[in-house]
């Protein structure tokens, strides 16, 4: 054995630095191609392609999903009972006259007390009624009562005419 030649260096590349240079010869090449493939411009084949002319019409969104949508702006509106909307029947930006019904407001409340003033109202409809037939049913009987009062009337003056003949 010799010592000089135990004691130098091989100059043969070793296992890791051979692994070392791979690895980055592999990722600078991963990277240029990543770049290349960023920078080159985007192709798309003439059958793909859909022309058509453009047209006015309105442009409808829908929006679906889940939870409340919410308006960025909250505004109230003036009303003296606590009531939900059940219907829009004007968006913004629709023109709206003096006589335009914008939303329906609806109160469970105030139906009830709707309810419970037509029920009230037709009663009392009723009691009219009831009191006009009535009147007419005592006009009907003295009306009868003034033609009896009549007839004996005339019976005792044609009785009184015959008697003071006599």
């Amino acid at each position: 054995m010799d010592i000089d030649s135990t004691l130098k260096r091989s100059t043969k590349p070793s296992q890791r630095k051979k692994l070392i240079f791979g690895t980055l010869l592999i990722s600078i090449a991963l990277i240029i191609w990543l770049i290349y493939s960023w920078l080159a411009p985007t192709t798309l084949a003439a059958n793909q392609l859909q022309i058509a002319t453009v047209t006015q019409a309105d442009f409808v969104i829908k929006i679906r999903g889940f939870g409340r949508l919410k308006s960025k702006y909250q505004r109230y509106l003036t009303n003296t009972d606590s009531a939900m909307v059940e219907a829009i029947h004007v968006y913004p930006g629709t023109r709206v006259n003096k006589d335009t019904v914008i939303l329906t407001l609806v109160n469970p409340l105030q139906a009830q007390r709707l309810s419970v003033a037509r029920l009230e109202l037709a009663r009392q409809k009723a009691s009219a009624n009831e009191q006009i037939i009535n009147q007419k049913s005592q006009l009907l009987e003295r009306q009868a009562s003034l033609t009896i009062l009549k007839s004996e009337l005339e019976s005792a003056q044609l009785r009184a005419q015959a008697e003071s003949k006599l």
